[in-house]
């Protein structure tokens, strides 16, 4: 490589070095000026904004306070109707035993009396066949 070979190449490396720190430079100012424009935004923006946040932390911290006392009146609904329920559970079962007494009485007579029935009519039916003769009746 002679001489002036390398003082194109070192001239080249110096202009593409130069345009290289233009550009970066115009990037630079562009990015610059975005974020003054952005700042500038946040500026107005923000303050109003956060009023908003403001406004709507006071909204939820009211709502909070009046939700309180309403909570603990639907708490207290909800032990009454609890304590409702249970009661009602136990008046139920003492009706069904004070219903169920006399009815399962009834039916223990029902079946005593089909019973017996079915017991008078197989003994007059077997009396009726050793009367008539069959040969049925002597087997049994």
């Amino acid at each position: 490589m002679d001489d002036a070979t390398f003082r194109i190449i070192v001239a080249t490396a110096a202009v593409v070095t130069a345009a290289s720190l233009l550009l970066t430079a115009l990037i630079a100012y562009r990015l610059a000026r975005n974020v003054s424009r952005t700042l500038e935004r946040l500026d107005d923006e923000l303050p109003a904004t956060l009023r908003q946040a403001r406004g709507a932390a006071e909204e939820v911290a009211l709502t909070v306070a009046e939700a309180r006392p309403r909570l603990e009146r639907l708490d207290r609904l909800a032990d009454e109707a609890e304590e409702t329920l249970v009661t009602l559970r136990g008046t139920l079962a003492a009706t069904q035993s004070i219903v169920r007494g006399p009815a399962d009485v009834v039916e223990g007579a029902r079946r005593t009396v089909q019973t017996v029935g079915e017991g008078i009519a197989s003994g007059a039916d077997r009396l009726r066949r050793r009367l008539a003769g069959d040969d049925e009746a002597v087997g049994e």
